[in-house]
């Protein structure tokens, strides 16, 4: 229960990134099962992007960071690649 609610908090914090920055006009949100034993989130939009290397580099990535800490501490993974064509955001969770 708990590593399914981490799960749902992490596609809320995209959904709301998304809302405040992206300037999307279409955000897609799904639920997969990636493998055995393992829980899949994805979130993806057709907004503006970001570079997320220099977001990470610059220190700017407070939100970012903690949605990776918060991740693992339910023993997931996060990815998030960006261009000018859009953001998709996935979380990876091995199910204890």
């Amino acid at each position: 229960a708990l590593q399914a609610r981490g799960l749902t908090r992490r596609g809320e914090e995209a959904l709301a990134n998304t809302i405040e920055h992206s300037r999307a006009r279409q955000v897609r949100g799904q639920g997969t099962r990636p493998q055995g034993g393992a829980l899949g989130l994805r979130i993806e939009d057709d907004g503006v992007g970001f570079d997320v290397e220099a977001v990470r580099h610059a220190g700017l990535s407070v939100g970012m960071r903690s949605m990776m800490a918060r991740a693992e501490r339910i023993g997931g993974a996060l990815e998030v690649v960006s261009s000018s064509a859009g953001t998709k955001l996935t979380v990876k969770l091995a199910l204890l």
